[in-house]
This record gives structure tokens, sequence and C-alpha cells, in this order.
């Protein structure tokens, strides 16, 4: 049969399949003129399914040198010299299969310093005997479908610096082995079914920076802090931690992240914790049970920029004291028992972008200098005793989209400068004592997708028509 009665037609993506399948053949028959690392990586690759073989990245030539694989695309050596493999990286390529019979000939490099397989679609346990790779220092499987317990081998490394399991569906509890890695910096363990308590060791480890426990079946309180913390990240959100929040979590001084969402913890807020924390950036501490009030020497923490504190028993008032906090771009203190009025200090953050203080107790009038929170996107104030007027200077929020303030006890007429608002995507007064007509200019609000006025005692016409004045209105 000539080459013109073949009958199927191959498309580029056969193409570039056979040529693999050629490329990897050909490697194997010529193999004996391959160094060893070569060879490994070779007898890695062919011991993967067939269909993740042809998801590899090759991009070597037909004539194999001994050096060739320090051109494969994921893998780099030393040098051109030295033709030992420094780190195989194969992440994102949609590899899959089960590791158990592959990972024994990585760790016949006994040079290389990293593994990425993050990104695919490995599952299976995690084989243990990756412990066996003694010189590795980067560890990344996060993002496949590995299960089962963590293998404690696998912090047999005394070089280990980063290791990333996060995204898998990984069981169980962490060993208390990870306290062997004294070079950790940092450990991802997010998004899995971990349970248990932590082990105090994890907290002790001299050089750990950046710590993700996030989104487990955790429990247990968090264990103290060491005098010499050199925490920077600490995600534990989204589990069942319990107690109080630890003293000594002040020890951590170049702490910038602390995100502790949807727990249990519960009590005061020991006042300490946040004496040392002066480089915090992002407190997270919403949906726990504590109770108290917000401590002063929380703000002091003049490099924070958001602030989440929101379901939780807080009661005492928003202390005037916030606009120390000149770096604030997000607040949400929502869902607590706080009272008094709203701080007229808040005025003074120009880089607020999110004010939500609703469901509290909240009573007096509304400062008119919330009109120089200029970056204002989102204003949420429901559901609180809050009265008097609508400030006219509110409307000096060019750049609000949301506007919420219903369910409270505000009196007056809406202001006339509402039309600068043009921003607007949500706007929400009902249940208020509002009186008078309706300014006109509400009609220059064109963006307006959400409107309810109901629930006052507005009077006079309408003198508008909605899918013409409003066309973005749902």
């Amino acid at each position: 049969m000539s080459p013109r009665e073949v009958p199927w037609k191959l498309n580029k993506n056969m193409v570039v399949l056979l040529f693999q399948y050629h490329v990897i053949c050909s490697f194997i028959l010529s193999s004996a003129s391959l160094s060893p690392p070569a060879i490994f990586l070779l007898q890695f690759f062919n011991s993967l399914p067939k269909h993740t073989q042809l998801l590899l990245p090759w991009n070597q030539s037909d004539s194999p040198s001994p050096n060739s694989h320090c051109q494969w695309a994921g893998v780099s050596c030393y040098s051109k010299r030295s033709f030992q493999v420094r780190a195989l990286n194969l992440s994102g390529f949609g590899l899959s299969g089960v590791l158990n019979n592959s990972v024994p000939y990585l760790c016949l490099h006994q040079r290389m310093l990293s593994l990425d397989l993050s990104g695919n679609s490995f599952s299976g346990n995690i084989p243990q005997i990756l412990g066996n790779c003694s010189q590795l220092n980067t560890i990344l499987l996060n993002d496949n479908g590995f299960e089962g317990s963590i293998p404690h081998q696998i912090f047999m490394s005394k070089w280990l610096r980063k290791i990333d399991l996060g995204y898998n569906s990984l069981s169980g509890g962490i060993p208390p082995e990870v306290s062997l890695c004294t070079n950790l910096e940092y450990i991802g363990l997010y998004n899995n079914f971990l349970s248990g308590v932590v082990p105090d060791e994890m907290f002790f480890l001299p050089n750990l920076k950046f710590l993700y426990l996030n989104t487990n079946n955790l429990t247990g309180s968090v264990p103290d802090f060491p005098p010499s913390c050199t925490i920077l990240d600490f995600w534990i959100h989204e589990n069942g931690f319990s107690g109080s929040l630890p003293r000594t979590l002040g020890n951590c001084y170049n702490l910038t992240t602390f995100i502790a969402s949807y727990n249990k913890f519960q009590g005061v807020i020991p006042p300490e914790t946040f004496e040392g924390l002066l480089q915090l950036e992002v407190l997270y501490l919403g949906e726990n049970n504590v109770e108290g009030e917000i401590p002063n020497t929380l703000w002091s923490l003049q490099n924070l920029q958001e602030l989440i504190l929101s379901g939780n028993k807080l009661n005492g008032t928003i202390s005037e004291r916030i606009a120390q906090c000149n770096q604030l771009v997000a607040i949400a203190l929502s869902g607590n028992n706080l009272v008094g009025p709203i701080p007229r200090s808040i005025g003074n953050l120009t880089g607020l972008a999110n004010l939500f203080i609703y469901s509290n107790k909240l009573n007096g009038s509304l400062p008119p200098e919330l009109g120089n929170c200029t970056s204002l996107v989102e204003l949420r104030l429901q559901h609180n005793f809050i009265g008097g007027s609508i400030p006219p200077e509110i409307c000096n929020l060019k750049n609000l989209e949301v506007l919420f303030l219903f369910n409270n006890h505000i009196e007056g007429h809406i202001p006339q400068e509402i039309g600068r608002m043009r921003n607007l995507v949500q706007l929400a007064l009902y249940n208020n004592s509002l009186t008078g007509r309706i300014p006109s200019e509400i009609v220059h609000l064109k963006k307006l997708r959400f409107l309810s006025l109901a629930q006052n005692d507005l009077d006079g016409e309408v003198k508008f028509e909605l899918s013409k004045n409003f066309p973005a209105l749902v």
C-alpha cells in the first residue's frame, strides 16, 4: 500500500506522541552510551504508566550522549562539566499513576536537591522510600491525589528546607519526626484531611518561617511558641483548634500573617499577644468564640492592613485609636456585640477599601469623617442602632460600590449629593426612618443593580423610570 492509500490521517497530536515514543525507545536501546544519571532518569520515566510517559516534557535529540539528560526539560544539572542531576521539575504536566515503583530510581541520584511533582494527578500513598533521597532540600507534591497518612520517613533528610503536600487527600496525624528537620523553613500541609493535635516540636523548629496547616481537621490547642520564634506566615484557618490564643504568639516578632478564622478559639484575646507583633500585616480571627473587648495593644500594630474579627462574641467599643493603624485596607468586625458610636478617627484611614461593622449594637450618628475614606468600595453598617441623618459627606465616596445602611434608626432626608456616587452597584437603605422625597439626582446612579428604599417614611412622586434610568437594575 502506497502512502497515498493510507486510510487514516495523522493529526498533530498523534505525530507528537509517535515522536516521543520513538525518542523514549531510542534512548532505552542506546542506554549503554548514557551516563548513570541519565539511565536512572530513563528508568524512572519508563516505570511510569505509558499514558503518562507520553506527557513528559521531552526535548532531547535522537543521538544521546552521556550528558544529554542535562538538556531535557524539567531536568537541571549542576554545571556543564558536572552531569549530576540537581533538580527534577515535572510540575503541572498532568502526569498520573502511583509512584511506589518509580521513586526508587530518583533516590539513586545522590546529589539531587529538589523534587517538584506538584500540579499533577499522582495517586496512592506517598512512597515511604522517598526518605532514602537523603540529600533533598525541597519536596513539592502539592496539588495531586495522594491519600493515606504522611510517611514519617520523608522527614529523614536533615537538609530538608521546604516540603509542600497541600491540596491532596492525606489523612491521619502529623508525624512528630518533623522535628528532625531542623533546617525546615516551609511546611505546607493545607487542604487535606489531617486530624489530631499538632506536635509541639513543630513550633520549635529553629528556622521555620512559613507554616500552612489550614483546611484540615486538626484539633487541640495551639502550643506555646519559643522565645526565638522565626515564623513569618502562620495559617491555621478551617480546623477545630480550641482553647485560648497563646500569649506566646507575641514571641514571633517577625510574624506578618496570622490567619486563624473558622476554629473554636474562646476566651479573651490576651493583650500580650500583640505587644511583640509590630510587623503584623494580616490578622484573621473571624468565626470563633472569642469574647471580651478588643485589646488596646492591637491598635498599636501600625503595619496592619487587614483586620478580621467578625463572627465572635466581642463587646465594648471600637476605640478612637483605630486611626493609629493607618495602613488598614479591610476591617471586618461584624457579628459581635460591639456598642457605642463609630469612631470619628476612622476618617483618617484614607486607604480603607472595605468596612464591615454590621450586626452589632452600635449607636450614635454616622460620622461625617467617613467621607474622607475616599478609597472605600464597600460600606456595610446594617443591623445596628445607628441614628441621626445621612451626612452629605458620605456622598464623597466616589469609589463606593456597596452601601448598606438598612435596619437602623437613620432619619432625615436622603442627601441630594447621592448622585455623585456614580459607581454604586448596591444601595440598601430600607427599614429606617427616612423622610422626604427621593432626590431626582439618584438617576445618575447608572450602575445600580440593587436598590431598596422600602419601610421608610418617604413621600412625593417617583419622577424616574426604573428601566430607563437604571438600565442595570436587577
